[in-house]
This record gives C-alpha cells, sequence and structure tokens, in this order.
C-alpha cells in the first residue's frame, strides 16, 4: 500500500455533515481488502463509481491502483474529498486523478456519466438533511 494523508472535521461543527467528515474503520478495510485480493493492478483502466466517498479514502486508494474513479457524496462533503485528493496530488502523477461529484440519493444516474466496471460503497449511510 501507499501512504496517504486525510484531513478530517469536526462532525459536531455547525452545517458539517456528521457521516463524511471522518475515516470510516470499513473504507480502510476495504482499500486494504481491494489490494490484497485483486493485487495491485488489477483495477489498471476500470472505470469505477463509489457512492458516498466521505473523505475519500477508499476511491483515492484505488485511483492509485489505476482505477479511473468517479467518486461521490452530497454536495456539502464533495470540497473536503477535493482538499483530500489534493493533499494526496503525488499518488495520481502516473495514473488518473479521481474526479468529484455530487450526488444525491435518488438523483439521476445519467449524471454519473455511466456504465462502470465496479461500483464501490463503504459505510454507505442516507443522510436525510439537517434538522
Amino acid at each position: 500500500g501507499k501512504a496517504m494523508r486525510l484531513q478530517q472535521r469536526d462532525e459536531h461543527a455547525p452545517r458539517q455533515d456528521p457521516t463524511s467528515s471522518r475515516v470510516w474503520p470499513a473504507s480502510l478495510f476495504l482499500a486494504e481488502q481491494l489490494e490484497a485480493l485483486l493485487g495491485l493492478h488489477s483495477l489498471r483502466g476500470k472505470r469505477i463509481l463509489e457512492l458516498g466517498s466521505g473523505t475519500g479514502l477508499l476511491g483515492m486508494a484505488v485511483a492509485a491502483q489505476g482505477g479511473s474513479v468517479t467518486m461521490t457524496d452530497m454536495p456539502c462533503a464533495i470540497t473536503s474529498i477535493d482538499e483530500n485528493i489534493e493533499l494526496n496530488s503525488q499518488l495520481f502523477a502516473a495514473c488518473n486523478r479521481p474526479r468529484t461529484l455530487p450526488f444525491f440519493w435518488g438523483s439521476d444516474v445519467g449524471n454519473l456519466s455511466p456504465p462502470y466496471d465496479m461500483i464501490l460503497c463503504s459505510d454507505l449511510l442516507y443522510w436525510g438533511g439537517w434538522d
């Protein structure tokens, strides 16, 4: 594996989405398992969609292995994901930099530019909005 830096947010800050502000254990586990089970280069050139990217750990790990990754989350999380991609830009020098798109459950999937070879979901939660 490769070392990665991630910014996490205070999940209790005003207007902060509590589900995408920190790394959840399942995303780390799934990234490790994909590398162990599929190998480092088996994702090269594959089109991969990640739903609910959170901090971006899983999608960036797959992109660093050569996958062409589209990472999605609610609009309030996209800026944080983009910042984490920038923090780790050296991982994508020889491959595709992941792209990010805001996506709500039930939205038109045509905006996601299908088809995809693989869809990843890790600790996927539906956040109904602000109280």
